[in-house]
């Protein structure tokens, strides 16, 4: 698997195939000044880095170096999915020198940093924003599961059944996380999206899908990945 480091001026035009990006290939400001923090975004089921594509735009002008991580997630698993995430950092930290890898997820991406990070302690991991993750699972893929269980078995791991993965798998330590919950979201209700190590938890107007386009999550990303909390004061 390879991770790359390109330009911000060809993300920023959308030139395909680019995923990752930052304005020098190490990972260093163009001054020479110390490492960027290198945050890594991960998309939800069925998605594509496209569906992530605001959140890195506003991110690499934030001054962040950015990896937009694409990952099949219909025919695998939570578990192999986590360790090809986890072969990506190792060869993204080993092409550039950054002080701290961050992660925003939207929906599934987050069970699988979660995984991750459960199994894998990380040395160097900063802070974790999840967009609509389904913590404590999905009924949607509860259902979802009954039908496509051969074909997706990843959805008998997003169930909201005691007995899922998401309802067995326990909560990063030592980090920080902050989670966003869409006011509209009807894949993943509200208080299924709360991890009991959650440093902080805000709702946004929004449904599931929609949260990582919506200008208010980009912000409150940014401000979560600078100060380890959500931004409450009133826009003035």
């Amino acid at each position: 698997m390879t991770v790359k480091l390109l330009p911000e001026s060809l993300v920023a035009t959308g030139v395909p195939g680019v995923e990752c990006a930052g304005s020098q290939s190490n990972g260093t400001q163009s001054d020479g000044s110390r490492p960027r923090e290198l945050v890594f975004l991960l998309h939800g089921f069925g998605g594509r880095p496209v569906l992530m594509s605001r959140v890195a735009r506003h991110l690499l002008r934030a001054r962040f170096a950015v990896c937009n991580w694409t990952y099949p997630t219909v025919r695998r698993g939570v578990s192999y999915q986590a360790e090809r995430l986890r072969e990506a950092i190792a060869q993204a930290s080993a092409e550039g020198s950054y002080s701290c890898i961050h992660f925003v997820t939207h929906s599934l991406g987050g069970i699988v940093v979660r995984h991750m990070l459960c199994h894998v302690p990380m040395i160097g991991v900063g802070r974790i924003v999840m967009l609509a993750p389904p913590n404590s699972g999905s009924h949607v893929a509860r259902v979802s599961s009954m039908i496509l269980r051969r074909m997706c078995p990843v959805l008998q791991e997003l169930s909201d059944r005691t007995s899922s993965l998401v309802n067995c798998l326990g909560a990063p330590s030592n980090v920080e996380i902050g989670i966003i919950a869409g006011s509209g979201d009807w894949v993943v209700w509200q208080h299924n999206t709360h991890l009991a190590s959650q440093r902080d938890h805000i709702v946004l107007p929004g449904g599931h899908l929609s949260l990582p386009f919506r200008r208010s999550s980009a912000h409150q990303i940014e401000h979560f990945l600078k100060h380890g909390a959500f931004n409450r004061r009133p826009c003035s």
